[in-house]
């Protein structure tokens, strides 16, 4: 049984910790044994199912550490102890940002044959580290043996040049986990006594990148229109406490329910009117096509890449133009609730079966099995 790492730097709750996690699902465990190294493990969110999957865990640092510079100091020292001690042969790099190429180009110095780099983000928000990914990039972008991308955009982010050697790889889900079903709508619109109300749902880190300021903005403005319509809120994250803050500032608080980290998203899905996603940028973002398997009507920012459209009911509009949400959000509102997609996802390739398979043959022209 040939032994695969995957990598990724910090292990949170997220959507490529949601992918990494539902591929190590329908890998063959007859050809494969899968362990996760990581430099900060920091949630236990997942825990169980990698438990119930034989997954290795690896940390190699226990504390928890959020300045970058030293996390890497520290982080790089430890992985090139596990190289030395493990001497894998494959490693599937999960990475976002050219600085992560540190961690490959030390793996390609230490003997690892096949370096795969799968890159799940198309753009960063702060302008240093935008000049750090670019930099990195170009220093030490050649060090991998295989690329992937989520998206042709994400492709473009990781490997510039480079892209037209990268293989698209869809974010595929658990279709059946997704279809929709209206008892599961009013029981938890009954628990969260919402039944006549317009729920507009949101899953996201609290962090830049979501736009939370936006969202909560936008939802004042909504909420003027539409006294009984509720923001369902999904997430942790940095930026909690400053969203909860802004929502009592715009006395909106009781509107806005603030739900955690959830392992029922599919449920809440089912439960809401509209999903939105305003932000700042994406790779492919694995929740879109979730909420689309649903089938619930979608609204996200022009800043994500339009490989997202599935189904029809899914606009992209731009971050600056609030009224055009306002619209939008009215307009989903006079509309029935009908659902029927899994047909959809299936053609777009977004089964988490096919895209296990396809990385299977990945590793098994690797291994010649």
């Amino acid at each position: 049984m040939s032994v695969i790492y995957f990598f990724e730097e910090t292990f949170d709750v997220g959507g490529i910790e949601t992918f990494m996690v539902n591929v190590i699902k329908y890998l063959d465990r007859n050809k494969y044994q899968i362990s996760l190294v990581t430099i900060q493990k920091n949630t236990d969110y997942f825990d169980k199912v990698l438990e119930k999957y034989n997954v290795n865990v690896i940390e190699l640092i226990h504390d928890k550490i959020s300045n970058p510079i030293e996390r890497y100091a520290r982080g790089k020292v430890q992985f090139k102890k596990f190289l030395k001690e493990k001497k894998p042969q494959i490693i599937h790099f999960h990475i976002s940002f050219g600085v992560d190429f540190l961690y490959v180009d030390e793996a390609k110095k230490n003997g690892v044959t096949y370096r795969i780099t799968h890159s799940h983000n198309s753009k960063a928000n702060k302008l240093y580290k935008c000049i750090g990914h670019y930099v990195f990039r170009s220093i030490f972008g050649k060090s991998s043996t295989y690329r992937l991308a989520c998206s042709k955009e994400a492709g473009r982010w990781l490997y510039g040049s480079k892209t037209k050697d990268c293989k698209i790889l869809k974010n595929g889900i658990i279709i059946d986990d997704y279809i929709y079903n209206d008892d599961i709508r009013k029981t938890i619109r009954h628990k969260y006594n919402i039944e006549n109300a317009f729920v507009i749902l949101h899953v996201g880190r609290f962090n830049e990148q979501k736009n939370h300021r936006f969202l909560i903005k936008l939802f004042f403005e909504y909420h003027q229109c539409d006294p009984d319509s509720f923001l369902l809120l999904v997430g942790d994250g940095e930026l909690k406490q400053e969203i909860i803050s802004l929502a009592r500032e715009y006395n909106v608080y009781n509107y806005v329910k603030f739900l955690g980290v959830r392992k029922d998203v599919n449920y809440l899905l089912m439960a809401s009117d509209v999903f939105v996603l305003p932000s700042l940028y994406e790779g492919l973002p694995i929740v879109g096509v979730e909420a689309q398997a649903t089938g619930i009507p979608c609204i996200f920012a022009d800043t994500i890449s339009k490989e997202l459209f599935i189904n029809e009911n899914v606009s992209f509009t731009s971050i600056n133009r609030v009224d055009d949400w306002m619209k939008k959000l009215e307009a989903i509102k006079k509309k029935e609730n009908l659902r029927t997609t899994r047909i959809k996802l299936l053609e777009h390739g977004f089964d988490i079966q096919k895209t296990a398979k396809e990385i299977e043959k990945i590793y098994d022209t690797f291994l010649r099995l």
